[in-house]
């Protein structure tokens, strides 16, 4: 339900920063875009864990499906993928790809140092 929130949250407030762009006389796909990259990522900032994972654009659906993160982000080409649990589990993680590499962006500092570089 809060990831539900928060994606509302950030659909009227690039729908807002179109209508400020619009009414200034600018294209409201600007203040939009600024917006999504500005507060896009807030939806993974209460996440404990976030992994960042580069695969194949068509292999990215397959991917999210063995990897089953709680909250998810994709780039525009779907092949940069930012999945969000709550602990760290770098085999399943890494498991789920079948080619393309994952990186760990977020995590408590006793799992980050428990990790390989």
């Amino acid at each position: 339900m809060e990831f539900l929130v928060l994606l509302l949250l950030l659909l009227l407030a690039t729908r807002l920063a179109g209508e400020v762009c619009r009414r200034a006389g600018q294209a409201p796909l600007i203040g939009e875009v600024i917006t999504g990259v500005l507060l896009g990522p807030a939806v993974l900032a209460s996440s404990a864990v976030v992994w960042r994972l580069s695969v194949p654009p068509a292999e990215a659906p397959a991917v999210l499906e063995r990897l089953r993160p709680e909250r998810y982000l994709l780039d525009w080409g779907g092949g940069l993928i930012f999945a969000a649990y709550s602990s760290v589990d770098a085999a399943h993680v890494r498991g789920a790809l079948t080619s393309g590499h994952a990186t760990l962006l977020k995590a408590p500092a006793t799992d980050r140092a428990a990790r390989p570089a």
